[in-house]
């Protein structure tokens, strides 16, 4: 039962997002960016040539360029929780569906965001007796603390990914395109004092494998949690269709309602 209960502890943490940064900054551009010129793959080929191996930079260096252009992406924790959608980090768009499994009782969510305005529609036992009604609900992005799961592109970081690789250390390449090592949850702001406690030592020896594709971009990162809690599962966020074209609507204004103060407590801390 504790195993059950830590395993649960980490899905939860990790919510929609795995590892999230502080904070909603403005889009760099009200546009969404092109896919990568064959001139950008040159330019990274060249700089590989000319600088000494160093796998850490490498990885981060492909994080960062996931928040220059659109991308499709699915985040899942083996048998727990599965979230897809796309993302335009640049012009802070996002439209994202999240199946909670048996994180919430098979709680559904459903989240649109248009620069600094968010909708969720939560669908599902738990948010109906929390007096939810499945109407979407506004609320300001800004208002989301750091640690929310539903901050899906802090700082215009798709699915907290920089984040995450700036928690790595140990990283060493397993080939062209691949890399492994261990991320410390410890210095990640999604997890709390008591799951901490719980893992102990753990904590900071999370195994990771990752991916990149011809561009330098990151397609794929893979975090074992089970390794360190029994039942816990993989978490796998992956990359694709870049350039994808990223449509987001606000929902109709006659079915759209504010946050009750009931559910808004459950947003802050999911």
């Amino acid at each position: 039962m504790a195993d059950r209960r830590l395993a649960l502890l980490l899905v939860a943490a990790i919510g929609l997002t795995g590892c999230s940064e502080s904070g909603d900054q403005p889009a760099a551009a009200p546009a969404p960016s092109l896919s990568p010129s064959a001139s950008a793959s040159a330019s990274v080929s060249a700089s590989a040539s000319t600088q000494p191996d160093d796998p850490a930079r490498d990885l981060t260096d492909a994080a960062a360029r996931l928040a220059d252009e659109t991308a499709r992406v699915r985040v899942a924790v083996t048998g727990q929780l599965t979230l897809t959608g796309v993302l335009d980090p640049r012009a802070q768009a996002a439209l994202v569906k999240v199946d909670m499994g048996s994180v919430d009782d098979g709680a559904q969510a459903e989240v649109r965001k248009i620069g600094t305005d968010m909708w969720i529609r939560l669908r599902g036992p738990v948010p109906t007796m929390l007096g939810g009604t499945g109407d979407w609900m506004h609320l300001a992005a800004a208002d989301l603390p750091a640690e929310s799961s539903f901050n899906i592109l802090p700082g215009g970081d798709p699915a907290g990914i920089r984040t995450m690789v700036a928690a790595m250390t140990g990283i060493k390449r397993t080939g062209p395109h691949g890399f492994a090592g261990t991320v410390d949850l410890a210095r990640s702001p999604k997890y709390s004092a008591e799951t901490l406690k719980a893992l102990g030592a753990r904590a900071s020896f999370v195994p990771f494998t990752a991916t990149t594709d011809a561009q330098g971009r990151l397609v794929a990162l893979t975090v074992d949690l089970a390794s360190i809690a029994s039942g816990a599962g993989q978490l796998t966020t992956r990359f694709s269709d870049f350039g994808v074209t990223v449509d987001v609507e606000p929902p109709p204004a006659d079915a759209t309602t504010e946050v009750p103060s009931e559910l808004k407590s459950v947003i802050d801390t999911a």
